[in-house]
């Protein structure tokens, strides 16, 4: 069966005048970016699973004006600094005061990928969509 790469927030830590629910969206917005990140590293391991924790801080303008790795657990450090320089491209709203320091973990998984529903092959007696379209008792394709 095929696994499906996965992303999810671990739980981010916000000190500063930026509430946490804005850098999460911002953040989660670009997880498409951290994702490619993530499957470059799986061409080379395809058990790789872990997690990347990112410190960074948003300056007054709402720029991340630093990011680097903060403790991350996964066993490849190009996966690490992928996703890292990816948060250095993020932007957001201007801080109400100061600077905002950010602690975000990324956890990256596998998943089984869902299989495909199959239609079941109709019964040798029902013909037709719908009640009454089909012959037998009732109209429901069955008999006695």
């Amino acid at each position: 069966m095929n696994k499906t790469p996965l992303l999810r927030q671990g739980v981010t830590q916000v000190s500063g005048r930026l509430p946490p629910e804005v850098v999460q969206r911002i953040v989660r917005l670009n997880f498409g970016r951290f994702r490619i990140c993530y499957e470059k590293g799986l061409r080379a391991n395809p058990h790789l699973v872990g997690r990347v924790v990112v410190k960074f801080h948003i300056d007054r303008s709402g720029a991340v004006a630093s990011a680097k790795d903060a403790g991350s657990d996964i066993p490849d450090s190009a996966v690490t600094s992928c996703i890292v320089r990816g948060f250095d491209q993020l932007s957001s709203p201007q801080p109400e005061a100061g600077v905002v320091a950010v602690v975000y973990p990324i956890l990256l998984s596998l998943e089984e990928a869902p299989t495909p529903l199959k239609r079941p092959p109709r019964s040798s007696g029902a013909s037709g969509d719908a009640i009454g379209d089909a012959f037998g008792e009732g109209g429901l394709g069955v008999s006695r």
